[in-house]
């Protein structure tokens, strides 16, 4: 039961039709199927087998794509790896995958392997680079162009097919292995909570090398048989003109990019009527700004993932969208959670705690750490390091990581509470919480925040006391002249908080 059977059933069924968009270039499933024919073969002829593990090393590219297909066609294990990875990270990465093979450009790979690098002479051409022999690189184009067809390979359907990483920005990226089984789940889910069909048109704005592009956005469009429209960059201004021209149904981004799109000067006269599932996460929304998508006609719904779960955890229906805006849903159709308190016992209504999970979609543990996945999990359920509380409807609402939690003066402050609460205040464009250590109150909130027009910080203040009481307002607000910093997927990295604090001390700032 591999995945890649998706792309020759496609073709087969519907082969003239589009399956990927990139810039000019427009693929059918056919052309994709026997593109990834090609480079299976080109992959088998590099020595890869079973098991193996390549990476990608790309920018969001067509090539992605049928790579994605052809690995898991050769048999292997997919690594996604990003270039914008520092060096430090990629070769973490790389060293704890051993991959046999990258697919990848010399630039890159000279990286990680400046040896194997030099095989090539065309430093932005497309190779597959053996990494474990003295091979030659073999040109993508010119397995393309060879036509090749691959061995089949015998897959089952708990056989690992991806090993995608957690996002480091709070802390070593661990490998989690999602497997052909639990990819298929979590698209499964995706079918029946949006109602999809292979009608269907989705944008692609996060990297492919993350979680939220390769297995929350584009498996399911694949195995659904629906098209990609892949960006390199995220573009505000031409994804509203992707949206309009090209009838996207589907995009799923964070905060920040819906902010962006609801600030372009070209929002106003967008046509966003071919949207029907709209959804962002990762950080807490404004209810302002999804009024302001609500009122062109778009339900833009907060969910709650994780890479542990290869992808959408809790998603809301459309009515509680709307009516609950503070809330992410209910399960997917393939998971269970529970919210428990420290000593594993379910919370009351309205309680934070842990959340844990199980069900089909769950990874099936991190790469090369028995450790880390045995500490993971406690009696079949997975520990999210999550903390939420249910309704009395039994919605979900997410308080934060428990490690992003501040103590202050013996009271528990959740930092996503108060950024929801700060980014719903008037010129506020972006808003980060987190905590500080203080003689007084052991930790104190500091807020950095930024806007688009001069901020007052004094009554920024006065408007948090009001809308969070005095013990959950900052002590500290900081007006910072310059956008927050943020990750390649659109999230600012919490680990490094305290350093960007001490960046910030000529900025102006109100203390309580």
């Amino acid at each position: 039961m591999n995945l890649a059977r998706y792309a020759d059933y496609w073709a087969r069924m519907r082969g003239e039709s589009l399956a990927a968009v990139f810039k000019e270039h427009r693929l059918s499933w056919a052309d994709l199927n026997t593109q990834a024919n090609a480079v299976a073969a080109a992959l088998q002829q590099a020595g890869i087998g079973k098991g193996d593990r390549v990476g990608c090393l790309l920018n969001n590219c067509m090539e992605w794509v049928v790579t994605f297909v052809a690995v898991l066609r050769a048999g292997a294990i997919l690594v996604p790896l990003n270039p914008r990875y520092g060096n430090g990270e990629l070769c973490e990465i790389a060293a704890q995958t051993d991959c046999t093979a990258l697919v990848s450009v010399a630039e890159h790979v000279g990286r990680i392997n400046p040896k194997v690098a030099g095989r090539v002479a065309d430093s932005g051409d497309i190779h597959i680079f053996p990494m474990k022999s003295d091979a030659a690189p073999i040109s993508l184009r010119e397995a393309v162009a060879a036509g090749g067809i691959p061995v089949p390979v015998e897959t089952a359907a708990d056989d690992v097919a991806v090993i995608t990483f957690t996002s480091g920005s709070t802390g070593l990226p661990k490998g989690a292995m999602l497997t052909h089984r639990s990819i298929e789940a979590h698209a499964s889910s995706v079918f029946k909570v949006f109602g999809w069909t292979n009608d269907e048109r989705v944008l692609l704005l996060a990297p492919f090398a993350f979680t939220g592009g390769l297995i929350c956005v584009y498996t399911p469009a694949y195995i659904i048989g629906g098209a990609i429209f892949i960006e390199e960059t995220l573009d505000a201004e031409r994804a509203l003109a992707i949206i309009s021209q090209e009838k996207i149904t589907g995009l799923t981004g964070v905060p920040i990019l819906w902010e962006r799109m609801a600030a372009s000067p070209d929002f106003a006269a967008a046509n966003l009527g071919s949207l029907k599932t709209a959804t962002t996460g990762g950080a807490p929304v404004a209810e302002a700004l999804l009024k302001q998508y609500t009122d062109k006609g778009v339900c833009v719904r907060q969910t709650y993932g994780c890479t542990e779960a290869g992808g959408w955890i809790a998603v809301p229906n459309p009515r509680d969208a709307i009516a609950k805006p503070w809330s992410c849903g209910w399960a997917s159709p393939t998971l269970e959670y529970r919210v428990v308190d420290a000593n594993g016992r379910a919370c009351a209504v309205g309680e934070a705690g842990e959340i844990l999970l199980r069900g089909e979609q769950m990874f099936r543990g991190y790469w090369a750490n028995p450790e880390a996945t045995a500490e993971a999990w406690t009696n079949g359920w997975y520990r999210t390091g999550d903390l939420g509380k249910l309704d009395e409807a039994g919605c979900l609402q997410i308080a934060d990581r428990k490690k992003n939690m501040v103590i202050s003066g013996g009271v528990n402050v959740y930092p996503a509470e108060v950024e929801r609460a700060m980014s719903g205040l008037d010129g506020v464009a972006e808003v980060v919480a987190f905590g500080m250590p203080d003689a007084t109150w052991g930790e104190r909130v500091v807020a950095v925040v930024h806007g688009q027009e001069v901020l007052d910080p004094q009554s920024i203040l006065k408007a948090c006391r009001t809308a969070l009481g005095a013990y959950k307002t900052p002590k500290e607000i900081i007006i910072s002249s310059k956008p927050l910093p943020r990750t390649s997927t659109g999230k600012v990295p919490r680990n490094n908080l305290p350093q960007f604090y001490e960046t910030l001390h000529g900025e102006t700032r109100a203390v309580a």
